[in-house]
């Protein structure tokens, strides 16, 4: 399954690169038959690997005019202001590990960080790196990626 889901993000991903809009509109019917698998396949593949925090904004409809719209988001100066702006909303709940490494990812991808700033993050927001519970990291998470959002947004 991982194979096929690895295929399916492969080719969406050169579908966005050769798009001039940076945005590609499918069927979900149709790619499920071109890959040969289930629609939720592709569902699962949109779920994990084509999310906002990994700078895609992906729009589905469903039924027999149903379509899928997924469009690659660049991260500008707006764009972070809004990535801190929704690390603020999210100070409740607070930020999972896969949430914060997706995030510094597309931090990394934008420039914003170099590639070891971004592998010193991953490191520092690894929950076995600490001994304490998953609610307390989740909002040291929002905490701390704000703060480097702060000073990304000072240096822009």
């Amino acid at each position: 399954m991982n194979n096929l889901a690895n295929s399916i993000e492969f080719y969406l991903k050169r579908l966005l690169e050769a798009s001039p809009g940076a945005a590609i509109l499918l069927q979900r019917k149709e790619l499920a038959a071109y890959f040969q698998c289930v629609p939720s396949q592709i569902n699962y593949v949109l779920s994990t690997r084509f999310t906002v925090e990994k700078g895609y904004l992906v729009e589905s409809r469903r039924g027999g005019g149903g379509f899928l719209r997924i469009r690659r988001i660049d991260l500008g100066c707006e764009q972070a202001k809004y990535l801190f702006a929704m690390l603020q909303d999210l100070a409740q709940e607070g930020v999972s590990s896969r949430e914060a490494a997706d995030l510094i990812g597309r931090l990394a991808d934008a420039k914003l960080l170099t590639d070891r700033e971004a592998r010193m993050m991953r490191a520092a927001f690894c929950q076995e790196c600490y001994y304490v519970g998953e609610v307390v990291m989740r909002r040291w998470r929002v905490t701390a990626l704000a703060s480097v959002l702060e000073v990304l947004l000072y240096d822009l």
